[in-house]
Formats: C-alpha cells, sequence, structure tokens
C-alpha cells in the first residue's frame, strides 16, 4: 500500500513537472525578448521548486567577467538588500558560484553558500540564512549564453531529479534564447538595413515578376508623395504616366530575359519638372537560384548632366573661336600677300593703260581687268577687316548717334514687305569705336535679315547698356566682366538650326544661292566686333527667327574742358 501511494505521488509528481514545462515552454515562445524568457524561466522554477531567491548572471560583451543581469526573491527585506549587494559584483571565469557554472559548463550544487567560501555575495548570504545554493548553465551552440543562480534558507541534499528538471527545462530555454537571440539580431540587420536605403539619396525599389512594386525606400515616397503602403503591390501604369511605364517595363523584361544587370537613362517626372535618372536594375534570386524579382536603384543624375552639357557646350564655343580665330590669322595673311600682287597688277595695268589710245581695239581689255582687280581689292579689303587687320580710326561715339544718322540707310536696304522699327536707350552708349565701321557692321547685319524674311516680316534694331559677369561668362564661355553697351537685331525670318549657326562667322560660309554673295558678311561683322574688344552672340531657331546681340566696351564720357576766360587788365 505505501508503495503504491509513493507510485501515485511519483506519478503526481511527473505530472506537475510535465505541466511546468508545457506552461514555461509555452511562456517562453511568446516571451518577446532574450530578457523576458530569462525572467519567465527564474521566476517559475523559484516559484515551483520553492527557491526564495534566484538571480541570473551574463558574460560582458568581451567575455572576460560574469554580470548580475536580474534577479528575483520572495517578499523579504533582507533578500531585497542581498539582491543590491549582488549588483556591485563582476566574476571573472572560475570566481564564485557563477564563475564555476561559467568555466565548467555544468550543474553545480552548493550544500553551504557560507562555507563554500569563493560564491558570490558569501559575506552577505549569511543575513537572510541562505543555507543551500545550485547554479545551472544555459548553454546554445555549445556557448554559455547565462548562469541562472538559486539559493533556499534550508539545509538541501543535492537533487539529482531537481537538477535534471531544471537543466531539462534550461536546455529548451537556450535554444529558445538562441532563436530569439537571432530572431533580434536578423530584426536588428533589417532595421540597419532599412535605414540605410531610407537615408540614401538614390531611389530604392523591388519588383516581382508580375512588375508589382513590393519594396519602396524613403525616396521612392517623397518622388510620388505617397506612402509606401500606398505604392506596393501597384504597377509602373498605376503610378506613372502611360508612356513612362512602357519603358520602365521595357527595360525590366530586358534584365528578366537577359538575367543579369543593366543601366538605363530613365526620365521621371518630379514635382512637375522632368528629372533624368540613371537606374541600375538586376534580377534577384531564391535560394535555388530562380527569378523571382527585380531590384532598382536609381540616381537623379539631372543637375550633373546639365553641368556636362554645359561643360561640353563651353568646350564647343571655345573650339569655335580658336577655329575662328585661326581662320582669321590665315585670312588675314592671305589678304595681305594677295593685296601686294593687286598692288602690282594695277600698277602695270594703269601702266599699260597709259600707253594705249583710246580707240584702240585692246583698251577694252584693259578696263575689264583694271574692273575685276578693283573687286578683289574689295574682296581682299573686306578679309582683311575679318582678319582685324583694317585700318580703324576709333574715338568715343554715342552709338545711339550713329544708329540715329545711318537709319535712313536701313530703310533703303530692306524691301517694303519689311517692317523696319528702332527702339534706343535713354542712357548714354559712349563706345571707343570706328563709327563707319558699326555702321557697316549694322548694315550687314540688316542685310542679313532681310535676305531672312523673303516674305516680309519685321526688323528690330534696339541699344541697351548692361553688365557682363562672371555668370555670363561661365554660362557663355567668353567674356571679359564689365559694362557694355548692347545692341541687338532681331527679325522674324526663318532662322537657322545649330550646324548653321556653328558656322556663320565663317569666311565664304553663306546659306544664299550659288553666286549670290560673298559669304563674308557675317564675318566682317565677326571681324570689327573683335576689333573693338567685343562679343557677339546669335541665338536662333529654324522658324523662329533670329536675335543677334553685340556688346561693346563702354567708356566714360569725355567731357571737353572749357577754358578760362583770358582779360586784359591793363588800362587802356
Amino acid at each position: 500500500m505505501i508503495e503504491k501511494l509513493q507510485n501515485i505521488g511519483e506519478q503526481k509528481c511527473v505530472e506537475e513537472e510535465f505541466k511546468l514545462l508545457q506552461s514555461i515552454a509555452l511562456e517562453i515562445a511568446e516571451a518577446e525578448n532574450f530578457h523576458d524568457a530569462l525572467s519567465v524561466v527564474l521566476r517559475n522554477l523559484c516559484e515551483f521548486t520553492g527557491w526564495v531567491y534566484g538571480e541570473v548572471w551574463l558574460p560582458s560583451p568581451d567575455k572576460k567577467y560574469l554580470e548580475c543581469h536580474m534577479a528575483w526573491h520572495t517578499d523579504s527585506r533582507e533578500l531585497e538588500e542581498f539582491r543590491e549587494q549582488g549588483k556591485k559584483f563582476t566574476l571573472p571565469m572560475g570566481i564564485g558560484l557563477p564563475g564555476h557554472v561559467w568555466s565548467s559548463k555544468k550543474p553545480v550544487w552548493v550544500p553551504d553558500p557560507i562555507i563554500y567560501r569563493d560564491i558570490s555575495c558569501a559575506s552577505v548570504a549569511r543575513d537572510p540564512s541562505l543555507k543551500t545554493a545550485m547554479g545551472i548553465p544555459v548553454i546554445a551552440n555549445d556557448k554559455v549564453l547565462a548562469i541562472i543562480i538559486f539559493f533556499v534558507r534550508e539545509q538541501r541534499e543535492e537533487d539529482e531529479r531537481l537538477v535534471n528538471l531544471i537543466s531539462s527545462i534550461v536546455v529548451q530555454l537556450g535554444a529558445t534564447i538562441r532563436r530569439k537571440q537571432m530572431e533580434e539580431s536578423l530584426l536588428e540587420s533589417e532595421q540597419r538595413i532599412r535605414s540605410i536605403l531610407d537615408n540614401t539619396p538614390t531611389i530604392v525599389y523591388v519588383k516581382d515578376l508580375q512588375g508589382r512594386y513590393t519594396f519602396v525606400n524613403n525616396q521612392f515616397e517623397e518622388l510620388l508623395h505617397r506612402k509606401r503602403d500606398e505604392i506596393q503591390g501597384k504597377t509602373d501604369h498605376d503610378l506613372f504616366p502611360g508612356q513612362m511605364a512602357e519603358i520602365f517595363q521595357a527595360n525590366d523584361k530586358k534584365v528578366i530575359e537577359a538575367k543579369t544587370s543593366m543601366s538605363f537613362d530613365e526620365i521621371l517626372l518630379q514635382n512637375g519638372d522632368l528629372h533624368t535618372y540613371i537606374s541600375m536594375k538586376f534580377p534577384l534570386f531564391d535560394s535555388t537560384g530562380t527569378l523571382n524579382a527585380i531590384c532598382g536603384i536609381s540616381t537623379d543624375i539631372t543637375e550633373r548632366k546639365r553641368i556636362e552639357d554645359e561643360r561640353t557646350r563651353q568646350r564647343e564655343q571655345l573650339l569655335h573661336v580658336q577655329r575662328l580665330e585661326s581662320l582669321s590669322k590665315f585670312a588675314g595673311n592671305i589678304a595681305h600677300d594677295f593685296n601686294n600682287i593687286l598692288t602690282a597688277i594695277i600698277g602695270y595695268t594703269e601702266l599699260l593703260q597709259n600707253k594705249v589710245k583710246e580707240d584702240d581695239s585692246l583698251n577694252v581689255y584693259v578696263q575689264r581687268i583694271l574692273g575685276t582687280t578693283e573687286r578683289a581689292a574689295k574682296l581682299t579689303q573686306n578679309l582683311l577687316m575679318f582678319s582685324r587687320r583694317q585700318n580703324s580710326n576709333p574715338k568715343p561715339v554715342n552709338l545711339n548717334m550713329i544708329i540715329k544718322c545711318a537709319e535712313q540707310i536701313f530703310l533703303r536696304l530692306v524691301s517694303e514687305n519689311i517692317k523696319l522699327e528702332t527702339s534706343l536707350t535713354r542712357k548714354d552708349c559712349i563706345i571707343m569705336a570706328d563709327s563707319g565701321q558699326i555702321e557697316q557692321v549694322l548694315i550687314n547685319l540688316v542685310m542679313n535679315a532681310q535676305d531672312a524674311m523673303p516674305h516680309g516680316g519685321a526688323l528690330t534694331i534696339s541699344t541697351d547698356s548692361g553688365e557682363i559677369d562672371n555668370e555670363f561668362v561661365k554660362t557663355h564661355g567668353y567674356g571679359k566682366t564689365g559694362k557694355y553697351a548692347i545692341i541687338m537685331v532681331s527679325d522674324t525670318g526663318i532662322g537657322m538650326d545649330e550646324e548653321t549657326k556653328k558656322k556663320i562667322f565663317e569666311p565664304f560660309s553663306t546659306t544664299r544661292e550659288t553666286g549670290k554673295g560673298t559669304g563674308l558678311g557675317l564675318a566682317i561683322v565677326y571681324g570689327i566686333v573683335k576689333q573693338h574688344q567685343g562679343y557677339i552672340h546669335i541665338d536662333s531657331k529654324p522658324g523662329e527667327g533670329t536675335i543677334c546681340k553685340i556688346y561693346l566696351p563702354l567708356v566714360e564720357p569725355e567731357v571737353e574742358e572749357k577754358k578760362p576766360e583770358v582779360r586784359d587788365t591793363v588800362n587802356k
């Protein structure tokens, strides 16, 4: 009968232990983190076994010593003081009960914590009358994650059954803690990656093979002014204009078919403006090597592209100026040598003319030679003007007065179906110039505008004063800072394309039919403007007319000094 009662008691004890295991396992699984899981085990084991005090020791981050991480005890002032004392200790491996458990990786039973001299808190264990202590390691992957220490007030012999029970619970705890540590580490890693992706200045996104967005970062949200939960699950056609969406999807398809990373220039609408992005897209594969998504990283290169385009434009302008300078020098050398030859031809022809009588039949040929050499001389003078070797007589002149005096000439040059207007600034535009050459510049520009408006139109000549600053020099690629008079000649003619504009100042470059015009008109304009230390800028597009701006340096107006009147003071 006694044996039967013992068996019943043992069976009941096993059932209670099983319930304890189930209860702790459930609470451990529901615990949010490592700390909560340890707290669950510590509290439940103390309450189930009747041990009055328990504490958890954890290795320091550098694994050099142990620290008391938490404690649980029954309601007792002495135990609370014991707990406070425990917080002051740090134990190296092998020292104190926690240190012994750490070094041995095995449970340690201490029948008398006072006698066991190197146990932690031994000096204060006497006050709360703690008689027995037990330490259990929490192990996962052969690493001690924590040490749990229990105390009780009565003397107890080592209970192998209790040690095995607690050890089995702690084994489960070790596995759970390890899993939770991995989950926390994974969550921390995901949060770190999320933080990196959200703080990068580029747009990052992931799409599935159906083109639906499964991930977007903060920059993508800002681009569309939508929250990510409003974007996820949507396709490009749901978020972007049709033509843009088709281009994005076509690029995605190329990456999916090639199964390799590719780079694309893509245009996005951002805050009402078109921005250029360089998009690096690459395939994503699962653990089996199956392609299941595509990731994109898009960087806004609008400003960089603008700067590159500006640098290219400035480089082209510089090369264009250098080319014109070379042509100018070349044309000047030819004109100078040719002028010497013409001088000799004209001289010998005039000598011949003196020898030939007027009624001589040879006189006709002499006159033709002289007429031809005269035209050649004019052509030479034009080339010299382009090359800036023509003699000039600069002096301070009022630009507005030059235009007013030449206005009647302009009216005779243009046809009746062209409306000519002049708009002169009230400001004094005093420049150091040769009036005749400036007049020649205006005549050539008016004639050029006349040719550009075969069916009529409007021609405007205006003046103003302004300043060339560093921004102007940076934008146009030429110029010297200072104050300038500005001549603007604009027409509503046929305009010109970029290729024509590049050659417009070159000698013998013309848009007229063969035999009409020498192609030196604008070349002469360029030469005269450069000779006057000025700059010329042409703005024109096909069908939108042409605007020609000439910048000539302003000078201070010379004020004629009135000489003092001399009076005769001698008495007459």
